[in-house]
């Protein structure tokens, strides 16, 4: 472990377990509170739209004017004072529901923003590999899931929000140790319209800063970003229309709520191994983006497939071991291809874009898809969905030489 893995480690850890209590338990807690579904489900979809529409942003503003740590340092402080707010205020349905989707809206891209801090932050430790970090978050995202159910169970729901500012300020004095990145679009200065600089970029320097309508086109310019993003979207919903209605599959294979979250700890727990296993494998040797995002698709085919062929419970833990197996070999590479094909001015930006969009746009698309499947065939036709849309970018994967190729 060297300066900057342990801090990484932790800050990961921690972020993911707040991550946990909000995304794993808020149905469960609304609910118990008294809401509705219908209420739950334009929380949870309201949400994931407001994630869609202020991580650019975040993205923008960390490569023009602040950096990643001072950025995601006043994004901690928010997030805790609207979970304050929210503790407050959890009677006021209307402005605890907005409330609740400001808080998701600026706690959701700091998961994008830190996987774009961690890469940008490279070249202050050598040794820093993204997928030793990444499994902070995992052990962090499978212990609170444990322990917030555990714990829920024993007292109730009126510390769910101080449980999240809580983990939120434990983010402070780890980031404190982190290095600030300064990206390309913040060294820029401003030039006269009719004098396009084309030298060198820096301070002084005649190259104009790009705006965010202009982020956005650099970005759709750039050949092996659009294919990557193409391929992670689709890795999404090749795995989501299982992932999301895993707990019906559950019950149809015999299991309960309980055998639901073994599962998921299970899986967790596989998931770290792999990301743990995946550093040391890069660390000794050299194991190629495409092969990673390849791995990844092949074996994401074998928990849809396992369960078709033989929906029993104990198959359950079995198929989310393999999926955990491709998560791995996923997070290993996707973030890593986005760095490689990113636009430099706007590293930040691109990364952390990239990441979000294709998260959760597949997982958008693939829970529409889902339901109204699941509501008419049933689960097997999930699952023979995310067989074929595996196979399909699979395919692409293997097929594409041009897909992890940085851009001219």
């Amino acid at each position: 472990m060297k300066k900057l893995t342990i801090p990484f480690f932790l800050t990961y850890f921690v972020y993911y377990a707040g991550y946990t209590v909000f995304s794993s338990y808020i149905v469960y807690y609304l609910t118990g509170l008294g809401y509705s579904a219908t209420f739950c489900g334009i929380v949870t979809s309201l949400s994931l739209a407001a994630n869609f529409m202020l991580q650019p942003v975040g993205g923008y503003l960390t490569d023009t004017y602040v950096s990643v740590k001072r950025y995601l340092m006043f994004s901690a402080g928010i997030v805790i004072v609207l979970c304050i707010l929210c503790t407050i205020l959890v009677r006021r349905p209307m402005l605890c529901m907005a409330l609740l989707i400001l808080t998701a809206g600026i706690a959701y891209p700091f998961a994008q923003l830190l996987d774009a801090w961690t890469t940008g932050s490279m070249e202050f430790d050598s040794q820093l590999v993204y997928s030793r970090v990444r499994a902070g978050g995992t052990a962090g995202f499978g212990i609170m899931s444990a322990a917030a159910g555990v714990y829920f169970k024993k007292f109730g729901w009126d510390s769910f929000f101080l449980i999240q500012a809580g983990l939120f300020i434990c983010l402070f004095p780890l980031m404190h140790y982190l290095p600030d990145t300064v990206s390309g679009n913040s060294t820029m200065r401003p030039c006269p319209a009719d004098e396009p600089g084309t030298g060198p970029t820096g301070p002084g320097s005649g190259k104009r800063r790009l705006n965010l309508v202009e982020a956005f086109a650099s970005l759709t310019g750039r050949h092996s970003y659009l294919l990557l993003l193409t391929s992670c979207t689709l890795y999404w919903f090749g795995h989501r229309p299982v992932g999301s209605y895993l707990s019906i599959i559950v019950e149809e294979c015999g299991g309960n709520s309980a055998t639901y979250g073994m599962v998921c700890a299970v899986g967790a727990a596989a998931e770290y191994i792999t990301l743990i296993l995946i550093a040391r494998l890069l660390t000794s040797c050299s194991i190629s983006l495409r092969t990673r995002l390849a791995a990844a698709c092949a074996i994401e085919v074998f928990r849809p497939l396992l369960l078709f062929l033989f929906p029993l419970k104990p198959v359950l833990y079995a198929a989310q071991i393999l999926q955990s197996f491709s998560f791995g070999f996923f997070y290993s590479a996707n973030v890593e291809g986005f760095k490689k094909t990113a636009v430099p001015e706007l590293f930040n930006f691109s990364v952390s874009f990239g990441l979000m969009f294709s998260s959760v746009f597949g997982t958008m698309l693939a829970n529409l898809t889902g339901g109204i499947l699941c509501d008419h065939f049933g689960t097997r036709s999930l699952m023979i969905l995310c067989i074929a849309a595996s196979l399909v970018n699979f395919s692409i994967v293997r097929m594409r030489h041009d897909l992890i190729s940085a851009d001219s």
